[in-house]
């Protein structure tokens, strides 16, 4: 069931890679988007307000006419070596922004739906089994954050969605552009044995996934915003190597020298999991890159 009566959307973290894509897709279908933002910015087109999580601080007038909330922000896992405190400020950038979220949209009744974003960082390494969102966490860093996230995007007082993001597919940041790059040298490294699963989305199915899931009061709930079809890590090369038509030699990265160089970080590259969109596809949401050639095909013929 659409509901679309509503055209105004607040995003946080809407100056990032995948906010800044779906500013630009929701602009295309008339919506009036603004943002929440750390820093106050005057040189943006789309209207932003200040926040600080941490103070409890959010700009008086932010969710004036808000019909939709896009929850995107947090603290990127990659951005910085693990270190205790910079563990401490992942997971409190996201807790944070979030209680504040859920108290303020207590007091926004004008506020239909939020959708949040959370990670498929939250499940265990199963091999090559295929997993659901009824799948059991695991107890990694990355699983525990998320479920910590998850645990403070309930309870808003409107239709609340969660998806849980894969690896995210663009040339304008993410992990794409890190591992094209080496093929620019002649090398394609894949890491450990390559076995591993890596569940992915297109940039643009990913956004018009969070436009769908605000529009649709079907929604609800968790969901994984994934591809249909994951591929194995040598896989994920291996058509990067065809599709950006860079002549380069596939060599293996040993686990151990990623371990030595990234610590307990190197968990992001070595581990993976064949995760299911089988429940998002049933609530009618139609991918536009189903299989890692088109998608890739699609990014690098712009």
């Amino acid at each position: 069931m659409n509901d679309v009566k509503g055209k105004n959307v607040l995003i946080t973290g809407g100056s990032g890679l995948i906010g800044s894509r779906l500013t630009e897709l929701l602009l295309e279908k008339r919506y009036e988007v603004s943002h929440l933002s750390r820093k106050k910015n005057t040189t943006s087109p789309i209207k932003t307000y200040q926040w600080d999580p941490k103070a409890g601080f959010i700009e008086e007038g932010a969710f004036d006419n808000v019909d939709y909330v896009i929850h995107l922000a947090g603290e990127n896992l990659a951005g910085h070596r693990w270190t205790e405190s910079f563990k401490k400020t992942i997971v409190e950038s996201r807790v944070q922004s979030s209680e504040l979220l859920k108290k303020t949209i207590a007091i926004s009744p004008k506020v239909k739906a939020i959708a949040c974003a959370s990670g498929i960082g939250i499940y265990k390494d199963e091999n090559d089994q295929w997993i659901d969102e009824s799948s059991s966490p695991g107890n990694s860093f990355p699983a525990t954050t998320c479920i910590k996230w998850e645990e403070s995007n309930s309870h808003y007082n409107c239709r609340t969605v969660i998806l849980r993001t894969g690896l995210v597919l663009s040339m304008k940041g993410g992990a794409l552009p890190e591992l094209y790059k080496p093929l620019r040298f002649g090398i394609a490294p894949y890491f450990g044995n390559g076995k591993f699963y890596q569940s992915w989305i297109h940039i643009d199915d990913l956004c018009r996934m969070y436009i769908n899931v605000i529009e649709n009061t079907d929604f609800n709930g968790i969901y994984n915003a994934v591809a249909p079809n994951p591929v194995t890590n040598f896989e994920l090369i291996k058509t990067l190597q065809h599709t950006s038509k860079k002549l380069s030699v596939r060599i293996p990265v040993p686990p151990i020298a990623l371990k030595l160089f990234l610590g307990e970080q190197s968990i992001i590259v070595l581990e993976g999991s064949r995760v299911s969109a089988n429940k998002i596809i049933k609530e009618g949401f139609a991918f536009n890159y189903t299989d890692i050639s088109s998608a890739l095909n699609n990014i690098f013929s712009k």
